[in-house]
């Protein structure tokens, strides 16, 4: 079986269209600028801003408790959405940013799945509920990734990095990562 060919105009379109994505990818910076470096300046900072905010542990928890809140109403709006923790969380040492070189931690949390897609004509109701929720714990910056007809994808963030995802396609799906974050056991110590 031979396979169709795309012409070489086709072709040229496609790497041109290509070309600049695949130029300014990776990583959260740009492969032609290199990795990005932070002053020492930028890290204290950053090391700075993490004592003012919640530790890792109750982040985590505010993160969860808004996931579990948006399924909670969107199962009220539409009681076929049934709601299953799936997937280990993960927890790493590593931050981006100036904060990469901090001892601070993020989580992501487990994925809270429905096998049950939302409905279009539940999607409005819902998204709406969603966006109260996340805004009460502070993560006020939406994000459209997706919106079209059966498939949805919003992400919901904070100013200190917490960032929610919410998408519904065959399934449904939510799931947080939490910003940089020190654990309560660094926050425990004297400060330097």
């Amino acid at each position: 079986m031979t396979r169709p060919r795309i012409g070489t105009a086709t072709a040229h379109l496609m790497t041109a269209a290509l070309l600049p994505m695949l130029l300014l990818t990776g990583c959260g910076e740009t492969m032609l600028d290199g990795p990005q470096t932070y002053s020492p300046a930028e890290v204290r900072q950053a090391a700075e801003n993490m004592r003012t905010w919640p530790s890792l542990e109750t982040t985590e928890q505010q993160v969860t408790t808004a996931i579990q809140q948006i399924a909670d109403s969107a199962s009220a709006i539409n009681p076929t959405l049934q709601w299953q923790w799936r997937r280990d969380r993960n927890s790493s040492g590593t931050c981006s940013g100036a904060y990469e070189d901090t001892d601070g931690w993020y989580v992501t949390t487990q994925l809270l799945v429905s096998d049950t897609p939302i409905p279009d004509t539940d999607w409005p109701q819902i998204l709406q509920s969603a966006t109260q929720i996340a805004r009460s714990f502070g993560m006020d910056q939406v994000g459209v990734l997706i919106d079209r007809p059966g498939h949805h994808d919003v992400s919901f963030g904070s100013p200190d990095g917490n960032t929610l995802r919410f998408a519904t396609f065959k399934t449904a799906v939510l799931d947080a990562t939490t910003g940089c974050r020190y654990k309560q056991a660094d926050l425990d110590k004297p400060h330097e």
